[in-house]
């Protein structure tokens, strides 16, 4: 399989502080054996996850609608 990233820009920190340059941006790869799974990488941690590709777009599409009836 064809490792494949992504690089989100991360716009604040704690619902508002300013984001270094350094630590602005945090990376989406593609799971190394399952396409239903991808990683998440943030800047300066030592650690990754591996969520549910799936999870992780309802949870986005969940977060985003949550203004729309307010």
């Amino acid at each position: 399989m064809i490792k494949v990233s992504s690089k989100v820009k991360i716009y604040e920190v704690n619902g508002g502080d300013p984001v270094p340059p350094e630590l602005d941006t945090m990376t989406i790869t593609s799971h190394w054996k399952r396409d239903v799974l991808v990683v998440l990488e943030l800047p300066n941690s030592r650690n990754t996850w591996t969520v549910s590709r799936r999870d992780l777009e309802a949870a986005i599409q969940n977060a985003t609608n949550s203004n729309r009836h307010g």
